[in-house]
């Protein structure tokens, strides 16, 4: 995914950011409004901290998500997510769709389609969430155990199919594990 912005598309008005993230440096927690927003924009912008100044939404990098998903306007904010220490494969890297102030904000259809544009795309796990509550939309939840055990090394080739050791081993290089074979000891 390009780290450059879509051409003539800013926030506005828009601070869903404001609210939805966790900005350490500040000591805000996710899920709670800045203390520093104006409700339609930062009231220190020029001090703003490198967190604030250099995350942008996907709305903001993505130019197929439509102008009715500004997150302002959606209801949802879309965003990658990284936690490289999670124990669940599908946490490291994500995208999520993230319902602001009510759960049916996923139901519009553009954001019905935007997550499934990110699931055909496939290269990243694609979650959505409503405040504490996420679900696993991509891969299905249902088949994710398969690929979770693989990918975490506990089983060699899970359900003894040896057709998921190259699944696991793309989801493993997707997701910034070591190669395969590279966090274990060589045989001498």
């Amino acid at each position: 995914m390009s780290q450059a912005l879509v051409p003539d598309r800013t926030c506005g008005s828009c601070t869903v950011c404001c609210h939805v993230l966790e900005v350490k440096t500040l000591a805000k927690p996710a899920g709670v409004l800045c203390e520093h927003s104006t409700g339609t924009a930062c009231g220190i912008y020029r001090d703003r901290p490198s967190a604030c100044a250099t995350w942008h939404c996907l709305w903001r990098k993505i130019g197929a998500l439509p102008d009715a998903l500004r997150p302002d306007r959606a209801g949802v904010m879309l965003s990658l997510e990284t936690d490289p220490a999670a124990d669940d494969p599908f946490l490291r890297a994500r995208i999520v769709c993230r319902a602001v102030h009510t759960p049916e904000a996923l139901e519009r259809w553009e954001a019905i389609e935007a997550v499934a544009m990110f699931a055909r795309e496939g290269s990243l796990p694609v979650w959505t969430a409503f405040g504490p509550t996420a679900s696993l939309i991509y891969p299905d939840a249902e088949q994710a155990d398969r690929p979770r055990s693989a990918i975490g090394g506990r089983v060699e080739h899970p359900l003894g199919d040896p057709l998921h050791g190259p699944e696991a081993a793309a989801w493993r290089q997707r997701l910034g594990y070591a190669p395969e074979g590279a966090d274990r000891p060589q045989d001498r």
